[in-house]
């Protein structure tokens, strides 16, 4: 539902066919609240919903024509950031440096899968595509990193702590 609702909401640059969304900081928050499986599930989900018609990814855009068009491959490459960082946190939930490097290493990939369905899409080189489709993006995910790195455990905390009160009722 997170996804659903922030991803639509973006802010398209005017030298690029990419535009800036939350979706990735929904991802990393994901990470802390999902088992790997259910995080790709649910990125799964989305992506499903967005095929169908529904309105969810940015700019209120819909339809198998999105992964068709300039940003399939940053949707796609949400996977890996859903595979990674669960992983990452499930194992060590206390290790927030290793939650950095792999919500890093995760969005490395999903440039790097992005840029290339980038190039080919545009027609343009792979250092073009990195210019206009990565570069301009760098700060702001940094930012989101950060971002998820404060508010991902204090979420994590406050669900663990829910399910437990809810075991002992039970």
């Amino acid at each position: 539902a997170a996804a659903c609702v922030l991803g639509p909401i973006s802010v398209p640059l005017p030298f690029s066919l990419v535009p800036i969304s939350a979706c990735t900081l929904v991802f990393y928050l994901f990470s802390y609240l999902l088992r790997a499986r259910d995080c790709v599930a649910a990125c799964i989900v989305y992506m499903l919903l967005g095929i169908v018609g529904l309105p969810v990814f940015s700019g209120f855009r819909s339809g198998i024509a999105v992964f068709a068009g300039p940003t399939g491959g940053y949707l796609v490459g949400y996977l890996f950031l859903c595979i990674l960082c669960p992983l990452a946190i499930n194992r060590y939930p206390e290790r927030r440096l290793l939650h950095a490097a792999a919500m890093t290493v995760s969005t490395v990939l999903l440039y790097a899968l992005g840029t290339i369905w980038y190039s080919l899409y545009a027609q343009i080189g792979f250092g073009a595509a990195l210019t206009a489709a990565v570069l301009p993006f760098l700060p702001g995910d940094a930012v989101k990193i950060l971002i998820a790195l404060f508010i991902g455990p204090i979420l994590r905390r406050a669900v663990l702590k829910t399910e437990s009160s809810q075991e002992h009722r039970i």
